[in-house]
């Protein structure tokens, strides 16, 4: 990357804007976007962590790909030398008792989740379970 490109941090909606003023910069190379204290912060919380893009959203994917969280957007998504997002991983046990590791290329994936619960595309209605529960 040679360009300038430009980072804005993503705010959720359910935060009031006024008086908040979004974290914004410029960068050249990707490795620049890396180093910022704002990308460091959200990288050093859970780790190991790392960035990801999906369309033009800065991504940070940690627990495995379990977990994901929008920080930011750029200008230039297709200068961002850092991976695509493959999209959510998630884990979760059927009325049976069986668990299993569900992803966009399952042939069941999971299409909605409210807290512990997820349904998956067929209608299967499961529970979700938490990454850490999972990994004990």
């Amino acid at each position: 990357m040679t360009n300038k490109n430009y980072f804005k941090q993503r705010v959720p909606g359910f935060i009031d804007p006024r008086g908040f003023i979004p974290i914004e910069f410029e960068f050249t190379e990707t490795q620049e976007l890396l180093e910022h204290p704002y990308i460091q912060r959200w990288l050093n919380l859970n780790p190991p962590s790392n960035v990801v893009k999906s369309r033009n959203y800065v991504m940070i994917e940690e627990k495995e790909g379990f977990s994901w969280w929008v920080v930011g957007s750029v200008l230039n998504p297709n200068d961002l030398e850092v991976p695509q997002w493959n999209g959510g991983k998630y884990i979760v046990e059927y009325e049976n008792g069986e668990v299993e590791v569900l992803t966009k290329e399952s042939k069941n994936p999971v299409v909605m989740t409210c807290g512990d619960k997820a349904t998956l595309k067929d209608g299967t209605k499961c529970k979700k379970i938490k990454y850490e529960d999972w990994k004990k």
